[in-house]
């Protein structure tokens, strides 16, 4: 079986949505990849690390939260300062919460666990600490970045007071060893699809298939050569503009990758995932991509993962 590529993470709260007081980290290894934790006999207790990820490692950047928010973008790029929800701490929507705060933007972040866990973490990183049912009433996007096992315990009409034309993401990714068998999911249907059809809203699939380093530090100006470009999957022709002009925002090129039923093509283990590609690749790597190999994708991903951890001592 071909080598998986690396896996992303972003918070994993526990069922019933809620996180234990540990607080760890992951920190890449050599090969780009984040560790496990424990022995080949205590493969749960490892999983519950994973579940325990909620501090994003420390990004660098220079000067103040009110400096960075009056740094002047790109001109061909410049929006009024969007309001900003992000539901889940972990390393991607912690690295999204720097980089947005870093570009000027008001941004709010929530875990399960309440303001009050994250109040230190928000202050360094220049956002404000609310709710997770604040965070869902942010005007301009929501970002809904926590593992597929947490999205059936949000609390139920979490959405019904957001903004009809907000935009909500999903980064989310589906890893068996992680968030246990979920049926649908086993059984075809598109994980960003399954996860509008749980929150009873239309979402963009993006930043799902990148490493949470690579989205904090690789984001380059445009016109850079080799600059890294993310896929973007959904239905509403506006939301995905907005969200294209977004990923650029950030650093790198956006690519229209179709539909939200297309978005298996971004999925962990397909060509695309965690490979940081150029334009070209991206496209190309989405070409490649075949749906009656999604279950060898998702299989060889999943088995990576799981032998990964039972090596980590």
């Amino acid at each position: 079986m071909a080598r998986p590529r690396c896996f992303t993470i972003a918070c994993t709260p526990r069922a019933p949505f809620t996180y234990p007081n540990t607080l760890k980290a992951l920190r890449p290894t050599r090969h780009g990849r984040p560790p496990g934790r424990g022995g080949g006999a205590h493969l749960a207790g490892r999983l519950r690390a994973l579940d325990e990820i909620r501090r994003p490692p420390r990004i660098a950047r220079t000067g103040r939260a009110s400096d960075r928010r009056t740094k002047a973008r790109d001109s061909t790029l410049e929006d009024d300062d969007m309001k900003i929800g992000i539901i889940g701490a972990g390393l991607i929507g912690g690295t999204l919460a720097r980089r947005w705060v870093q570009l000027g933007h008001d941004v709010s972040i929530a875990n399960s666990r309440g303001p009050e866990t994250l109040k230190d973490v928000a202050k360094e990183m220049g956002a404000k600490a609310v709710t997770v049912q604040e965070a869902a009433k942010a005007t301009d996007v929501i970002v809904v970045t926590i593992p597929q096992k947490a999205v059936p315990a949000l609390p139920k009409g979490l959405f019904a007071n957001t903004p009809k034309d907000a935009v909500i993401i999903d980064t989310g990714n589906y890893y068996p060893v992680r968030d246990g068998q979920i049926q649908a999911l086993d059984n075809g249907q598109v994980e960003s699809e399954w996860v509008a059809s749980l929150i009873g809203r239309p979402v963009i699939k993006v930043f799902n298939n990148i490493f949470f380093k690579s989205l904090g530090e690789k984001g380059k100006p445009q016109g850079t050569p080799g600059r890294i470009a993310l896929p973007v999957a959904g239905d509403s022709p506006e939301a995905k503009a907005k969200v294209l002009k977004w990923v650029e925002e950030l650093g790198f090129d956006a690519i229209d990758a179709g539909s939200l039923a297309d978005s298996w093509r971004q999925q962990p283990g397909t060509p695309v995932y965690t490979q940081d590609k150029d334009a070209a690749g991206v496209k190309a790597a989405l070409a490649e991509a075949k749906r009656e190999r999604l279950p060898e994708y998702r299989n060889a991903s999943n088995q990576w993962l799981k032998d990964f951890l039972a090596k980590q001592g």
